[in-house]
Parts: C-alpha cells; structure tokens; sequence
C-alpha cells in the first residue's frame, strides 16, 4: 500500500471541522477483504442491509477477477488508521460515447463505496467526492485524459449526477449494464470537476 496524499480534506460533521485524511493505492488484498467484511457487519449492526442494494459486493473477488485488467488499481482513504472509502478501476478499450471523445478509451469505475458510518452516520463527508476526484485524476495520469465512466446502483444515481457533474446516458441492458443507468465524463467536464470546491454537503 502506498501513500498518494496525507492532504485529502474530508468535513468531519462531528467534530464540526475540516479534517486531513490520507489517499492510498496498491491496497493489500487482505485489506480489502477486511475493509468489505466489516462494512458489511457494520450494515447489519446498523439494522440496514435489507435496504442497501450493494450489500451483496463482494470487494474480494471483484479485486480478484479485475487484476489482470489493463489499467487496474485500487484506492483507499483511511483517517485514523480505518477504511473511510474503497475504490476500484481499470481502463476499457472500447469507445466513449460522449462528443468530443467518442470512440477513445475510458476509465472505468467498477467499484466505489463509503464506510457505512459516512453514509447513514453522516460522519466524513466528501469521502466519495474525493475518490471519483482520485478517478480523474488517475485518468489523466494513465493516458485517459480524464474520461470516466461507471454504471450506478439506482441509490447512487443523484451521487453521481449531482455531485460529481457526469453525464446521465440512460439505462444499459447489454450484459455488463444489467439495466444500471450508465454515466460518464468528458475529459473537458471532468478538468472542470477537478477545478472546483466540494458542492453539495449532503453527500459523502
């Protein structure tokens, strides 16, 4: 595991203050399998897993069967030396959709999830601003030029067109899409996210 940044500014909504975390790559297998295990028992203890609809992710064997995926990497922020956030992404040859990129490759978000206590505890905010934040920013640094894409879980959707300014394409139903909404950034809207402040305090 390697440390990108200790310089991630997170709004802790106890304390009432901003606070520094810490962005990582390379995340240890284990720690991933950890990291997913307990968010999962966290849901549980919270009574919420029959609401959530990404309690069956697995991040073990998702991490797992993408390794060998052009462009794969993995990203935590961790503050106090706990999990804050998981993300996952590698690069897909095939062609955007967007103007004035279609038909260059992208990178694709797989995976990305908050801690339980930020999502239904509204403890850290911004968590998953800053690792789609992360996402461009490694888009550019692999070739990409800042193009992201990803499918969303129906919860999520507002996430991402709302906070993260991606573009809303409609429902995918081929094989990989399974009837997700499928979402994506140009690399112009995405250097333009990459220029602004955190908007919206409701989301983590």
């Amino acid at each position: 595991m390697k440390i990108v940044s200790s310089e991630v500014p997170l709004y802790d909504n106890h304390l009432k203050k901003m606070v520094m975390a810490a962005l990582v790559e390379d995340v240890e297998q284990w720690r991933i399998e950890e990291t997913g295990l307990l968010w999962k028992l966290r849901r549980q203890q919270l009574g919420l897993w029959s609401d959530i609809q990404h309690e069956h992710w697995d991040w073990g064997r998702k991490t797992n069967a993408a390794r060998n995926y052009p462009g794969f990497q993995t990203f935590a922020i961790e503050h106090h030396g706990q999990m804050q956030g998981l993300m996952l992404v590698y690069t897909k040859p095939y062609a955007t959709k967007l103007f004035p990129d279609k038909g260059k490759p992208i990178l694709y978000v797989s995976y990305l999830e908050s801690a339980p206590d930020n999502v239904y505890g509204q403890h850290l905010k911004h968590v998953g601003v800053e690792l789609y934040r992360t996402a461009i920013q490694y888009s550019i640094n692999t070739g990409n030029e800042g193009r992201v894409g990803l499918h969303s879980l129906p919860q999520a959707e507002g996430f991402y067109e709302n906070a993260c300014d991606m573009v809303h394409l409609g429902k995918d139903y081929s094989e990989e899409g399974w009837g997700l909404v499928y979402f994506e950034s140009t690399r112009i809207l995405s250097r333009e996210f990459l220029k602004r402040k955190n908007k919206g305090d409701d989301y983590v």
